[in-house]
Formats: C-alpha cells, sequence, structure tokens
C-alpha cells in the first residue's frame, strides 16, 4: 500500500465514523482493486455497496460522469454532494458535476468557488462545524 494511503488511513477513520451523512467511493480504478484499498485500510465497513468504478460505465475523470452517477444511486442531488479528491482530472470531475470539491491536490483551478484547498482530512470535519 502506498505510504500517502497509510498516512490518510487514521483520519478517513475519525471523519468517517463522525459523519452522518451518506457515503461513497467514485474511483476511476478498477472495482476489485478500489474495494482490494478499502479492506486493506478498514474502510469498507463506511462504505457498504456504495463503492463505483469508472470502469463500469466505461467513462473516467475528468468526465463528471462518475460522481453523477453515485450520486444518484445514493438518491442524493449533485449540488448536495462533496467530492474529497486527490487529483486533478477528479477536482476537474467534481466541479463539471456541480458538487462542492475538497481539494488535497496542491494546485486547484482559481476560478472554481465550489473547491475548498485542503492539507489533510481533519479540515473537512472543521470545515463542517464551521458551515452547521
Amino acid at each position: 500500500m502506498p505510504e500517502s494511503s497509510r498516512n490518510l488511513s487514521p483520519a478517513a477513520h475519525a471523519l468517517l465514523g463522525a459523519l452522518k451523512l451518506p457515503v461513497a467511493v467514485a474511483s476511476n480504478g478498477p472495482l476489485e482493486q478500489t474495494q482490494l484499498s478499502l479492506q486493506v485500510t478498514d474502510l469498507q465497513r463506511y462504505f457498504g455497496r456504495s463503492v463505483f468504478s469508472a470502469y463500469e460505465l466505461d467513462r473516467w475523470k475528468p468526465d463528471p460522469d462518475l460522481f453523477l452517477h453515485a450520486a444518484a444511486a445514493m438518491g442524493v442531488h449533485p449540488s448536495r454532494c462533496a467530492v474529497v479528491e486527490d487529483s486533478l482530472s477528479g477536482v476537474h470531475a467534481g466541479i463539471a458535476a456541480g458538487m462542492t470539491v475538497f481539494s488535497l491536490f496542491p494546485e486547484v483551478p482559481q476560478h472554481a468557488a465550489q473547491v475548498h484547498r485542503i492539507a489533510n482530512l481533519d479540515e473537512i470535519g472543521q470545515y463542517l462545524a464551521n458551515a452547521g
């Protein structure tokens, strides 16, 4: 497992354990690889069957279809969704889908008002506390 995945796991557990909202994974990776990564990091328990792969749609980020598909499958309007992304293509997909984007990617489009640059997952909890 990449070092970055190991470092995100404790913060991801804290965030996901505290959230009272539906959550999903929408990955450009193959479904089996994504599910294995979630199992290895013990994050699968937070997502259940709400794991989506671009391979299912044959459409990859920055195309917004994967995010839109996940939102529809969960019965949530895209404007009420937030995306946590670590890639520029994912940031662009979230913007195109009309979702709020929390970007772990160091460079974000300057014109995108719905993008919040974060250094770590703890900042999402702070953002939600201030927004609520």
